[in-house]
């Protein structure tokens, strides 16, 4: 594969891995009322957008030189950064459809009684989701360093 290539791809999958980030986060927002058990999911999520965003910059910015898409396109090769987003778009993904199912009886605006109970009695879920989450920003965080060095 061309760098040109290599270098939009992964791009395209960072962007691709903030939208199940994101999804995951409005699942969270929406679950608002059940704040005591899915409140520890806020803070992977946020963390793993930010580290997004940083890469997101840092790759644009290191591949704005023409002479410099061979050395990003073997950063990201060298990074193993595609493994580390297609996890935490997975985490995300399977988060995401975890939470619709058990707030299934809710809306948009208001997460039912039954619901609330429902999410209280999987914090395990919650728990799993942040510790997995975490593992994956980590990853990608190690990414930067392949950037910023």
């Amino acid at each position: 594969m061309d760098p040109v290539s290599a270098v939009s791809i992964a791009f395209t999958t960072l962007g691709y891995t903030k939208e199940s980030i994101m999804k995951a986060r409005r699942f969270i927002d929406r679950c608002n009322s059940a704040a005591s058990t899915i409140d520890g999911a806020k803070a992977p999520i946020d963390a793993t957008l930010q580290t997004i965003q940083e890469l997101q910059k840092a790759i644009k910015a290191a591949s704005q030189n023409p002479r410099a898409v061979d050395t990003v396109e073997a950063a990201l090769r060298l990074s193993n950064l595609g493994p580390a987003m297609q996890h935490a778009q997975t985490v995300c993904e399977n988060f995401s459809a975890n939470i619709a199912r058990f707030t299934s009886k809710s809306n948009d605006d208001n997460l039912c009684k039954r619901d609330q109970a429902h999410i209280a009695m999987r914090e395990n879920v919650i728990f799993d989701f942040h510790h997995q989450l975490r593992s994956a920003q980590a990853s990608m965080s190690s990414c930067l360093v392949v950037f910023d060095g």
